[in-house]
């Protein structure tokens, strides 16, 4: 039976009402803080406030709103204990089985979601956190909770999420079971504010027991970074979004699980900082000069490059604009794709190398992958393809090892052989996808000898069973779009994770 509230399961007895605590970090911000308030009273359920160290008169008018409803009660604390303490307090101070914890910048847009939420939970006994839908204002966009995964001395990201389930989960906008606080334990108390739900996930993979969450279309937040106006409000952004709070953060789970995080963290507070106070007046108060004059210290120890990227994030609006246009900055690649050879094993008519014009050139090695990261750290996503056939190169395993090594996003375009070059990888690619492209212009289908063809879907079957996100990739265009009848049934017998359809010259 397909509900109409998107949960797609069969019962057949009336769904027992749960245990629900609604928990609020309050920090200055007192009007988001109401909004948020006012977003989630409609449902009756208790709220908890932890008035973690605002100012007195953010927190006196904050109490004005609170008083007419019963349902609320405020904790006070007389210091900021930081947000993982913050919400340690509360889980210790609370009763409830379930603990829906919502930053104070966040609104519930789902009237009906305690209906909702209630339904997922009779359903999905075995999930310790439920993850709403969180659309970000300042983005345009959800955030994204991709699972993770511990390979050697990094926490990278494992790929797409697969019917809804992942092992990360945000801590300001989850509905969290508190066993999962009884097995993994309170969040660390020397992370005071960014990365402390990322390091409770890390214990769960480390003890073989990740995280259970699940992430619940049906139900959607609204997170809205708004400009701040009120000087307690700044400071307050300016304390939630410190680059050293961040790194003490980072530098807490190296020290502890010696691992380190895919990401540019500092990059991203900046961003969001530079964003949230930006003022059209260009008014720049203490706290702000402040924080840009610490900002500039931590880069005098940078490279060039690295600070050129760094300032395009840290600097005002008007002036990174002015800087732009006097100094012809270019923006910092973030994705390249690497042409390891021209060799094929594969006989191509339609070489791209012969229609552009470019001549015969060397393997790419290891060196010049080493070099390429050196001038320019921010590259974070490869596609390691070729005009050939990127395993004829000899420096195949060595380079996808060393980026996958170095926490890199690598995908892999093949066309499908060499299937011992896969098998000594250190390190899983995050995707491998296969090109149904074979001995001339046309499809695998239509012009592969029956041999090839076979070898080509045996190698396939053997890197699904090895390896996540295989698939296939497949070049239409006017002629041969037909080919299409016979394509898609074969995917229907192998169920490739996905196919990739293009057309080169749209």
């Amino acid at each position: 039976m397909i509900s109409l509230d998107g949960v797609n399961r069969r019962h057949t007895k009336p769904i027992a009402k749960v245990a629900l605590a609604i928990c609020i970090l309050f920090y200055e911000k007192t009007e988001q803080t109401i909004e948020c308030i006012q977003s989630v009273l409609p449902s009756g359920v208790n709220i908890y406030v932890l008035n973690n160290g605002s100012s007195p008169s953010s927190r006196q008018a904050l109490g004005q709103f609170c008083e007419n409803y019963k349902q609320i009660e405020i904790f006070d604390s007389h210091t900021n204990l930081g947000v993982g303490v913050g919400r340690n307090y509360l889980i210790t101070n609370t009763t409830e089985e379930w603990l829906f914890f919502v930053d104070s910048d966040i609104i519930v847009e789902t009237p009906d979601w305690l209906q909702r939420f209630t339904q997922h939970v009779s359903f999905d006994k075995d999930i310790e956190v439920f993850i709403p839908l969180l659309f970000d204002v300042q983005k345009d966009n959800y955030f994204s909770y991709s699972p993770f995964r511990i390979v050697g001395d990094k926490v990278i990201r494992a790929g797409k999420i697969i019917d809804n389930l992942t092992n990360n989960y945000p801590g300001g906008a989850s509905f969290i079971n508190r066993k999962l606080f009884g097995r993994l334990g309170l969040y660390d108390d020397k992370m005071f504010v960014g990365l402390e739900e990322y390091e409770l996930c890390i214990r769960g993979i480390r003890l073989g027991k990740p995280v259970r969450a699940r992430i619940i279309p049906n139900i959607k937040l609204i997170h809205n970074h708004l400009q701040a106006k009120q000087n307690e409000d700044k400071h307050a952004l300016l304390v939630r979004y410190d680059v050293n709070h961040i790194e003490s953060s980072f530098n807490r789970i190296i020290e502890k699980h010696n691992l380190i995080l895919e990401g540019q963290w500092e990059l991203a507070a900046a961003d969001a900082t530079e964003k949230i106070l930006h003022n059209d007046d260009f008014h720049v108060d203490k706290s702000w000069k402040l924080w840009i004059l610490n900002y500039i210290k931590r880069l005098l120890g940078l490279k060039k490059e690295t600070i050129a990227s760094i300032v395009s994030f840290v600097l005002p609006y008007r002036i990174k604009e002015t800087l732009k246009r006097t100094l012809h900055l270019i923006p910092t690649p973030h994705c390249c794709s690497l042409f390891l050879t021209e060799r094929c094993n594969f006989e191509y008519q339609g070489c791209y190398r012969s229609t552009r014009g470019i001549k015969e050139s060397k393997e790419m090695t290891l060196a010049t992958v080493q070099k390429l990261l050196s001038l320019y750290p921010f590259v974070d996503a490869f596609c390691v393809t070729g005009v050939g056939e990127p395993t004829l190169c000899p420096y195949f395993v060595d380079i996808v090892d060393f980026l996958k090594k170095s926490g890199k996003y690598v995908g892999i375009i093949t066309n499908g052989t060499n299937l011992d070059k896969f098998l000594k990888l250190t390190y899983p690619p995050n995707y491998i996808s296969i090109s149904l492209k074979g001995y001339d212009n046309e499809s695998y289908l239509a012009n592969t000898s029956a041999d090839a063809f076979d070898t080509v879907m045996e190698t396939f079957s053997k890197l699904r069973v090895k390896f996540e996100n295989v698939g296939f990739s497949y070049i239409l265009n006017k002629l041969n779009y037909k080919n299409l009848d016979e394509l898609l049934p074969l995917c229907d017998d192998l169920k490739p994770e996905f196919l990739y359809l293009r057309n080169d010259l749209v």
